[in-house]
């Protein structure tokens, strides 16, 4: 039987978890018996149990007993003992819960005897930069504990290198070298440099300024009309490192307090790390709708802070007159009708035309009745009988029928009504051919 590699990380047997372990079980235990070792190394022992811890979630109590049989062939007395090195503690660390604490166990998370267990390297992910390199790790009853935050990280996600030494040399031991585990250390941050501006939207006067501290409010409501700007700006602080950061969310809410109705700007932040926020009251009056009283309201968070910020900033009065009126309707307004504009006919010709082109459409029948009339039209050899005057009547039918099928009628109707009177002067036709065919022999 052939195992299977997966990601380079994983190594199983065609057919999923139940033969795997019972390939695992039966093999040590039979190698157990012969007391001869498998054809293991430490390397493929790692991936086989990287696999069965990977079906930990199994729903069905026959998978689960396959996982059990197939750990246990991997602990104990087993020819190579897997160990798991994982976070025992939250992913993320800050100054209030400073230490990252690591589980060193096997496969059952029975202990794994006396470990020297240290971290190779601490890397932050952004930057690459190693913030720690061979700390060894103190055991606090059955963790070991690094406090991180003692290296003053900045904040940010960070790559653990961590292995874990048997005290006492021990061949059987693997899987305890190199262990990645991520964290993220957090920080706080605070608003600084919170100015709110009022101005002109033409900028004919300065306006007025009013300096913001988080997280108090802005008095009174600004009363605002279309013809006004508001500016916000701001600067966010981390207040562990003492700089200036960028934050991956920052937006500006704007809130009408009646209707809940709600409009979120982005703001951006310039080559100073300083957040500019600008409404112009005049271009923007359409997404408002209606005059009234409104919130301003500031929202920051990031992934690497533990205490995003949402700060009512102010009360906002605003006349916008008819300009919110003249917006497009809202989600739940009903649309406008859809008038379509078909094709106007095309103008009719005068009738002095069209009785002309009559004339000249029947023109060659009358020439041939003023021929015949001249001529002299034989039509005593003409029969009276059924046939004939059924096939000239059936004939003189289907040129009517042509006739109403350009006035009136549609084409499945013309074809409907030519069906049965086709049929008729056809059998009268061939009637009429078959007598004159016989009258002529």
């Amino acid at each position: 039987v052939q195992a299977d590699e997966v990601d380079g990380r994983l190594l199983q047997f065609e057919g999923g978890l139940s033969v795997t372990s019972v390939v695992l079980t039966g093999a040590s235990a039979l190698a157990a018996k012969l007391k001869k070792p498998l054809p293991l190394t430490g390397e493929q022992a790692v991936k086989f149990a990287n696999y069965l811890l990977s079906r930990k979630s199994v729903q069905q109590p026959k998978g689960a007993l396959h996982l059990l049989e197939g750990i246990e062939s991997m602990t104990g007395n087993a020819q190579f003992t897997p160990l798991t090195v994982s976070l025992a503690s939250s992913l993320a660390v800050s100054s209030d819960s400073p230490n990252v604490q690591i589980s060193v166990t096997d496969l059952k998370g029975n202990s794994a005897g006396d470990l020297k267990v240290s971290v190779i390297s601490a890397t932050h992910v952004q930057t690459d930069k190693v913030v720690a390199s061979n700390v060894q790790l103190k055991k606090a009853g059955d963790v070991y504990q690094l406090d991180l935050m003692a290296l003053k990280p900045a904040a940010g996600f960070y790559e653990l290198v961590v292995s874990a030494v048997p005290a006492k040399a021990n061949a059987k031991i693997v899987g305890n070298k190199d262990i990645k585990l991520s964290v993220k250390v957090l920080t706080k941050m605070a608003v600084n440099n919170a100015e709110l501006k009022v101005i002109d939207s033409d900028g004919s006067t300065e306006g007025r300024t009013m300096a913001l501290s988080y997280p108090g409010k802005e008095g009174k409501a600004l009363s605002l009309s279309n013809k006004k700007k508001i500016q916000l700006t701001f600067s966010v602080q981390d207040t562990v490192a003492g700089s200036k950061m960028l934050v991956h969310q920052a937006f500006v809410k704007v809130a009408n307090l009646k209707s809940a109705a709600e409009i979120v700007y982005v703001a951006e932040a310039d080559s100073n790390k300083v957040y500019k926020f600008e409404l112009d009251l005049g271009s923007d009056a359409a997404e408002f709708k209606a005059s009234g009283k409104y919130s301003l309201s500031l929202i920051l968070g990031d992934a690497v802070v533990s205490n995003p910020i949402s700060w009512l900033v102010a009360d906002l009065d605003l006349e916008l007159g008819e300009a919110a009126a003249a917006g497009e309707p809202g989600p739940f307004q009903p649309k406008p009708e859809i008038k379509h504009l078909f094709r106007e006919p095309e103008k009719r010709p005068p009738q002095l035309v069209s009785t002309v082109f009559t004339a000249l459409c029947l023109a060659p029948f009358l020439l041939l009745l003023l021929l015949w009339i001249k001529l002299g039209a034989n039509i005593s050899n003409f029969s009276f009988s059924l046939s004939t005057l059924g096939f000239h009547v059936g004939l003189g039918a289907i040129f009517t029928l042509y006739f109403y099928f350009w006035l009136q009628l549609n084409m499945f109707e013309t074809i409907r009504y030519l069906a049965l009177i086709g049929l008729v002067t056809f059998i009268c036709g061939n009637s009429l051919l078959a007598g004159i065919a016989k009258k002529n022999k």
